[in-house]
């Protein structure tokens, strides 16, 4: 009997050493998995805890982006608000604050005497070249253009330099047809159009104010331009053709102070005659031969054309070169190589 407890007894105690073990290796794996979790927990509390950190200059940084829409020329205003949020989570984020605008590379040198960007002297927040050579070269996709302006709105006003030497139109309208309507229908029109549909990358273009206007011998300067930026006789498209104030305002002689004075805000009746002569010198936009406008002249069917001896008004059945207008986005970028002159334009990225 004493030899079965015995037995007994050594059973249950290997029986309770077992389950002592088992109950052991539970609370390790209990003790592990709780080890796990906390981990687990505290790196989520970690990235909440940034998360939450940086909401209130996220939102400060996205609300200063969007003065890019109003102010384009300012973008470097935001390097506050980019260098706090950036720096509260210990690291760089890409922004576009990293790239290369080519309106504010534009503006910037602007401030820079000689570099043959000025201020506009009539329209408010509007960048022009002007001189005889100017670095305004750009390469957009292999198609070699020359910068007119940085628009207000911050879009990039190109003329390219390929050209067509080509009537305006074939035949004259016996209908009172002007402006935007008479260049619409017009064969030149046509011609961009398709040229424009060749083209590669449309994404880099965007459609922008052309204006269309008639002027008269006997305006004044001032009222001549008056009527050119008229939105009366405006169309917004992908492309056109330069007006006759692109050209005017592409000669250095706009400036005050020099010989041969361009004065764009003269009010004396007729004196638009003038204007054509002191803006055709020191001028980038002249050419060997005629070049036409989208400005027209006294009627329906005759247009200003511009060359390198002469400013007057020609038949829309004349061969004059044709040279497209177009708008680059606001949101443009270049690599950081190009300087805009002819050897080494700016190039879009």
């Amino acid at each position: 009997m004493n030899k079965l407890n015995n037995k007994g007894f050594a059973i249950s105690t290997m029986l309770y050493g077992i389950l002592t073990i088992i109950v052991i290796i539970l609370m390790l794996l209990l003790n592990i998995m709780r080890s796990s979790y906390n981990k687990e927990n505290a790196a989520t509390d970690e990235i909440y805890y940034y998360l939450n950190k940086c909401v209130s200059k996220q939102i400060a940084l996205e609300k200063c982006y969007k003065t890019y829409n109003v102010d384009p020329s300012d973008l470097k205003s935001c390097a506050d608000e980019y260098e706090a949020y950036t720096s509260c989570a210990g690291k760089n984020i890409n922004t576009n604050l990293d790239k290369k605008y080519l309106n504010t590379t534009i503006i910037d040198k602007a401030a820079i005497k000689g570099s043959g960007i000025i201020n506009d002297p009539t329209v408010t927040n509007r960048f022009i070249f002007v001189g005889i050579n100017p670095n305004n070269y750009i390469n957009i996709n292999g198609e070699v253009g020359r910068i007119i302006s940085v628009e207000p709105s911050g879009s990039i006003k190109v003329l390219l330099t390929s050209s067509f030497n080509s009537i305006f139109d074939p035949y004259t309208v016996t209908t009172n047809i002007s402006g935007v309507g008479r260049w619409e229908n017009s064969t030149l029109y046509n011609t961009f159009n398709n040229k424009f549909n060749s083209f590669d990358k449309k994404t880099y273009f965007d459609r922008g104010k052309f204006y269309m206007a008639v002027i008269y011998n006997s305006d004044s300067t001032f009222e001549a331009l008056q009527k050119i930026r008229s939105n009366t006789d405006s169309t917004e498209a992908y492309f056109g053709l330069p007006s006759l104030e692109d050209y005017l305002k592409a000669s250095e002689n706009i400036l005050e102070g020099g010989a041969t004075y361009c004065n764009l805000s003269d009010t004396t009746p007729s004196s638009i005659s003038d204007t054509f002569t002191n803006c055709r010198t020191n001028n980038w936009m002249n050419s060997g031969t005629c070049a036409w406008t989208s400005t027209g002249y006294s009627g329906i069917d005759e247009y200003m054309t511009y060359s390198a001896s002469l400013v007057t008004n020609k038949p829309v059945t004349t061969k004059c070169n044709s040279n497209m207008v177009v708008y680059l986005s606001r949101n443009t970028t270049i690599s950081s190589s190009g300087e805009g002159s002819v050897s080494n334009p700016y190039i879009v990225e």
